[in-house]
């Protein structure tokens, strides 16, 4: 049956299909009414804005490494105002809650977030050169989530000279890449252990330092090198 309207025919299937896309939003074969094509719209521009935003942090943060595993978050803080107003200041900890000897600062703006790293790369604190670069993660803050992230990036070196100290295992291996922790292993009684490990910020970087440095010569003791097993 035919409802006759303004001289247009309009069929009860029509009025069906009509009440459907209204309950629906969708129109036939697909096509999507303009009120899901404005909801897709304000969700794009969301998402724009969102990225932008998660951009602008990752600028205002740096990464900073070789901490102490003393040094809390409230002493890194202090330590990285001298660049700026500290928003936030993170020291990353392991799956056992032991400070991973990193962590990232937030700054209140980009600018101070490189004057930081201009001014303090290489400062001292609490004993120890920190280096202090760009923080390439995109997502916020990783706020008291543990940093397991170590895997297949910490190599061990055994049977170092007596005289070895961090400093030393540092220089040698930062050509191969960014070196984000160097230690020495010591007894209780601050022996020295012959042992010690490096911490890279990639795997490629610690397989190049085993290929390179393993079973080489080093102040008259050869190296022996891998992947640390334990982290």
């Amino acid at each position: 049956m035919s409802n006759i309207n303004d001289s247009k025919i309009v069929t009860d299937n029509d009025v069906i299909m009509i009440e459907e896309e209204k309950a629906s939003g969708e129109r036939p074969n697909g096509i999507f009414s303009a009120g899901n094509e404005a909801v897709a719209t304000v969700n794009n521009e969301l998402d724009i804005k969102e990225e932008n935003s998660a951009d602008n942090n990752r600028k205002r943060r740096v990464f900073v490494g070789n901490l102490s595993y003393r040094t809390p978050w409230q002493i890194l803080k202090d330590h990285m105002r001298q660049a700026g107003s500290v928003i936030r200041a993170e020291v990353f900890s392991d799956s056992l809650g032991r400070s991973a000897g990193c962590g990232v600062v937030e700054f209140e703006t980009e600018e101070m977030a490189q004057m930081a790293i201009a001014k303090l790369n290489d400062s001292v604190l609490e004993g120890r050169p920190i280096f202090v670069r760009e923080d390439r993660e995109n997502s916020s803050l990783r706020h008291n989530t543990p940093f397991q992230r170590s895997e297949r990036r910490k190599i061990v070196i055994w049977n170092l000279p007596v005289s070895a100290k961090w400093q030393d295992l540092k220089d040698l291996f930062s050509k191969y890449g960014t070196v984000i922790r160097a230690d020495v292993k010591k007894t209780h009684d601050e022996r020295v252990t012959k042992m010690g490990t490096i911490l890279f910020s990639k795997e490629a970087e610690a397989e190049a330092a085993i290929a390179a440095m393993n079973g080489r010569e080093f102040e008259g003791n050869i190296l022996h090198i891998r992947m640390d097993r334990f982290v």
